[in-house]
């Protein structure tokens, strides 16, 4: 008897599994050779295995690559944080030796930096707002040079003078280049140099420095020909101003008023 296409596909899982009967399995491969729905109904069952298996290859494909990107990430993420503690590894070790920039002269730094790139653009008047002239008048105070009432009025005396000076650097062309060189602890602060170039020539730049900004500041070369050696003469100049004399480079003398 010739069995219809829903009970034959009710028993295809079981002629499938094997574990049907031998009538039953005559019946169904008897009808299969006659009917192309239900063949194609054993075919797809037969297909299941081989579709699982590549489903399950392909999760296997995007398991190893999701580890292969976790792995990479934490690879950067180590990369990152080696990186990122090198600049503290190098404070701690400046700050320990007393040169180089440290954890205790991150503020001369930048007061040197800020100092420096001020006179690179030519704009004197913030350079000079870096510099310290209360600490130029108390060793001034110390040594006796003059009264509290006559340096009363050093911050615009002092800028005044600051001012002149970086005039005469700037008609000579100005800084135009300056390189960063070293700073290194020193009784009472740190000296930060620079390398600057003025005109054909370049000098070191050098400047004495506290927490509270630039006491004074030094170029090299010769006071009477050089603009940048001229021009860390300031201070000099501003005594010079308070004492009342010039001088003069002739006879290597003071000349007063």
């Amino acid at each position: 008897m010739k069995l219809p296409c829903d009970i034959i596909q009710d028993l295809l899982a079981l002629y499938e599994d094997g574990v049907c009967s031998e009538e039953t399995k005559t019946a169904v491969e008897e009808h299969l050779k006659e009917c192309h729905g239900c063949r194609e109904a054993v075919m797809g069952t037969r297909a299941l295995p081989q579709l699982g298996s590549e489903v399950a290859t392909e999760s296997a494909d995007i398991a190893i690559k999701k580890s292969f990107k976790r792995i990479y990430a934490r690879w950067w993420i180590s990369v990152i944080a080696v990186i990122a503690a090198l600049p503290i590894v190098l404070l701690s070790l400046n700050t320990a030796k007393g040169s180089g920039a440290g954890f205790l002269n991150i503020r001369e730094l930048y007061y040197a930096n800020a100092f420096v790139h001020s006179l690179e653009k030519g704009d004197y008047e913030r350079a000079y707002g870096y510099i310290d002239p209360e600490r130029l008048k108390n060793d001034w105070l110390e040594r006796g040079c003059f009264s509290e009432e006559e340096l009363n009025n050093i911050e615009a005396e002092g800028k005044k003078v600051f001012l002149d000076a970086a005039e005469a650097l700037d008609e000579a062309g100005g800084i135009t280049e300056s390189r960063y060189v070293g700073i290194y602890k020193e009784l009472g602060g740190y000296r930060a140099v620079w390398s600057v170039t003025v005109g054909d020539k370049t000098d070191l730049l050098e400047m004495d420095i506290s927490n509270s900004g630039i006491r004074n500041f030094y170029g090299g070369g010769s006071f009477v020909s050089d603009p940048l050696a001229k021009f860390t003469l300031w201070s000099e100049l501003l005594w010079q101003a308070y004492e009342g004399c010039r001088f003069d480079p002739q006879t290597g003398q003071y000349v007063y008023y």
